[in-house]
């Protein structure tokens, strides 16, 4: 593993470049971070309690993509349970928002597709009262979208971020 990498993985931002080195930052965890990281590594677990502990019994849930809402820890859970075996959840990002909010990003590889998950969390006293989830899908761009077509655009494989890190 390349430094850069190393750092990356364990959730340190490049902040600078100097002539021999490069310069990383790590901020604290903050409690709603950590709330929200606790979260996401008891659902990759499959500890069902624990990720409902996680929750206020009343929150409120939004996935924007598919255009649901689930209203409560329980039914939450009921979904993420149910939820057919085979996935793994990478957490790439989880950071505090100025407006209170905790931020996470988070790839869920159920082969042979790969989907994104960018979530925005409200939390309160170390638990989370709301969700609010967009999803997408890891596809090939389209053939007119090529490289040879538009010269600043190149390829990668989305699959291979550094940050990614079971949680």
């Amino acid at each position: 593993m390349t430094p850069n990498r190393f750092y990356l993985r364990w959730g340190f931002a490049k902040v600078g470049e100097g002539e021999w080195d490069n310069d990383y930052l790590r901020m604290p965890a903050t409690p709603s971070v950590r709330a929200v990281r606790r979260f996401w590594a008891a659902l990759q677990a499959r500890n069902w309690p624990k990720a409902r502990s996680c929750l206020y019994d009343d929150v409120q849930t939004v996935w924007w993509a598919s255009g649901e809402r689930i209203a409560g820890a329980d039914a939450l859970i009921d979904v993420n349970a149910r939820y057919p075996e085979g996935w793994t959840i990478q957490l790439l990002e989880v950071e505090h928002l100025q407006d209170g909010r905790v931020m996470s990003l988070a790839r869920v590889d159920h082969p042979p597709r790969h989907f994104f998950a960018t979530s925005f969390f409200q939390v309160d006293d170390g638990r989370i009262a709301g969700i609010e989830e967009y999803w997408a899908t890891v596809e090939v761009p389209p053939e007119w979208r090529s490289a040879e077509a538009f010269p600043g655009i190149t390829r990668f494989d989305p699959t291979e971020d550094p940050r990614a890190q079971i949680p």
